[in-house]
């Protein structure tokens, strides 16, 4: 009998064990995918930056040719400034999403990991449309993969909340789907 106890508790401190080091395990995936995260929307907005085309060399422009370069600037600003918000929005999403993720799984990575892959060719759909700004079929590439963006966002919340399966069980619905409409209005506008 004693020892019978002793066995059983024993293996009820080992399951306890074992839970609690899946748990920390859960959220140590969380801790990495979102530093993982947060460090390829860095790169991703320097690449954005990177991709801006320096201005030709020229000994000593006067006034009138640095004005009429900088007009012919105005449609790259304006991709780039676009751009820019996109994956900014993008970020911000993955950010309030971080705050009520509790755990993580394989699930959750590998869509967060193929919604950075299409985050990644952000800034160079955004370099071919300031190439052919005139181009339907780069606008339609552009447009494209805004939307895949935000449609994997979007999946991937729904799947962190379906069931409560990645949240804290306490999560307020009306919030759960705040984050939803917001993950699909970039794609949408």
């Amino acid at each position: 009998s004693y020892y019978q106890e002793n066995d059983e508790t024993k293996r009820d401190r080992m399951a306890k064990e074992f839970d609690n080091n899946d748990a920390d395990s859960s959220r140590l995936s969380l801790v990495r995918i979102n530093t993982l995260s947060d460090c390829f929307f860095a790169l991703t907005l320097i690449l954005l930056v990177i991709f801006i085309e320096k201005p030709p060399v020229d000994i000593n422009p006067t006034e009138a040719e640095i004005r009429d370069y900088l007009g012919t600037q105005i449609e790259v600003v304006v991709a780039y400034l676009v751009t820019f918000i996109s994956i900014a929005c993008y970020w911000f999403f993955t950010h309030n999403q971080g705050k009520y993720l509790r755990r993580s799984d394989n699930i959750h990575i590998w869509l967060t990991l193929i919604a950075l892959l299409f985050v990644g060719l952000l800034p160079f759909s955004n370099a071919l449309n300031v190439v052919f700004p005139d181009s339907f079929t780069i606008h339609l590439f552009y447009s494209a993969i805004v939307f895949l963006v935000g449609l994997l966002l979007c999946a991937d919340w729904l799947y962190a909340t379906q069931k409560d399966r990645l949240v804290d069980r306490t999560i307020n619905p009306e919030k759960v789907n705040e984050l939803i409409v917001e993950s699909l209005v970039q794609p949408i506008a």
